[in-house]
């Protein structure tokens, strides 16, 4: 899913002619942290740095180091909890 996340992205961007630095966050549903990281690296060999504007749902729910997660959850489920619990309270502040 990295590669497609990527994809989407950079489409995204190519479109609207937009840069990283144009958002406060750029947030994915489920990569888990192995997947997070391949997409960074997608990123980085395609010149496009997300580094601190990457987020994931998974990883935000799921902690690697406390839980046996492997690659997290359910994107759909991941995403309809941390929008409805973290990110839209943090949009309040």
């Amino acid at each position: 899913m990295a590669p497609a996340a990527f994809a989407t992205i950079r489409q995204h961007m190519e479109d609207l002619h937009a840069k990283p630095e144009d958002y406060d966050l750029i947030v994915t549903g489920d990569l888990g942290q192995y997947g997070k990281e391949l997409l960074l690296e997608l990123a980085r060999r395609d010149g496009l740095a997300l580094g601190g504007k990457l987020t994931d749902c998974g990883c935000l729910v799921f902690d690697n180091l406390k839980q046996d997660v492997h690659a997290g959850g359910s994107g759909c489920g991941c995403s309809a909890i941390t929008l409805c619990g973290h990110l839209l309270g943090a949009l309040d502040r």
